[in-house]
């Protein structure tokens, strides 16, 4: 085991600029418990310090951005619903900040929350690194109630799968400390806002609590949402009507358009897209059986503001 570690520290000195080479070696190393191999990047004018053990700093590292194709649609909707860079970003379930890191560009202000220590002190860590004085960081996650509740933790490279979803358990996370969760709608913060324009929400199955709790703040605002979905938990939604029912009226739907008909993943384009950052969408026609998806929900009246 040593001489493995020893192997991957030295091609990591010594060939870290043949990305192309090493991606696939890389990749299987940095899965290993001790793996360590940090680095510092340039992350669209930023500067990005991050570790190949952990899944998103991997794709940053070596693609540019983790989920690139979505972080280029949240800039180019902000862009076009508010071109002079006032617009106001909100990110639920910030993980280690790349998606709060990267809107600061592009953004008047950025509200993040994160409940879980472990992440969210290596966000503020780069949010210091990076001397951004637009971001405001929450140590808090958003339900539908304010309530105290286990988080269940990751214990792998992607530590972003933690969640307060307990059938999370069956993907391999495990049972932490109580976190605290505050109604959306009754965050300060988001009750002090003049305008919203764009929210992000990535909270690992616990998605539909925390929409139920921003039901003001999507009625008084009508911001463009970008949420993942899960499918196939315990807090799943079920069926079309019963997404449109956590919103307010005439609010549609679409979805990033990655599978075929038959609800494959189409690879060749997947891949591709993680280098250009290039994205296509649909409407949102049918929810999947189980695994995730990021949708978009978007005001009728914005439609238009954005070209789709």
């Amino acid at each position: 085991m040593q001489l493995i570690d020893r192997f991957g520290q030295w091609l990591w000195r010594n060939h870290a600029a043949r990305k192309t080479v090493i991606r696939p070696i890389f990749k299987r190393l940095s899965r290993r418990p001790a793996a360590d191999y940090p680095f510092e990047c340039e992350f669209f004018g930023l500067r990005y310090q991050g570790n190949l053990n952990n899944n998103i700093d991997f794709a940053v590292y070596f693609f540019g951005a983790f989920e690139k194709p979505v972080l280029f649609f949240l800039r180019d909707t902000l862009q076009k619903l508010v071109p002079d860079r006032s617009g106001i970003f909100v990110d639920i379930g910030a993980n280690v900040g790349q998606h709060s890191l990267f809107m600061s560009q592009f953004s008047a202000s950025v509200h993040a929350f994160e409940p879980y220590p472990p992440v969210r002190e290596v966000f503020e860590r780069r949010r210091a690194r990076n001397q951004l004085e637009n971001i405001e960081i929450y140590p808090v996650g958003l339900s539908d109630h304010k309530a105290v509740l286990p988080f269940y933790a990751p214990i792998g490279r992607n530590k972003g799968a933690g969640s307060f979803d307990k059938s999370s358990l069956a993907k391999g996370n495990v049972a932490s400390d109580e976190l605290q969760l505050e109604r959306g709608d009754e965050h300060s913060a988001l009750l002090g806002l003049s305008d919203l324009h764009l929210i992000k929400i990535d909270v690992e199955g616990f998605e539909k609590p925390a929409l139920l709790g921003l039901s003001g703040v999507l009625t008084k605002h009508r911001p463009v949402l970008v949420f993942e979905l899960t499918y196939n938990c315990s807090n799943s939604v079920e069926s079309l009507d019963e997404l449109r029912a956590l919103f307010p009226p005439h609010y549609e739907f679409r979805v990033f358009k990655r599978r075929d008909a038959k609800g494959r993943l189409t690879r060749r384009q997947n891949a591709r897209a993680r280098f250009t950052g290039e994205y296509r969408t649909e409407p949102l026609v049918r929810l999947l059986a189980s695994g995730q998806d990021d949708i978009i929900a978007i005001p009728a009246e914005k439609i238009s503001a954005l070209g789709l």
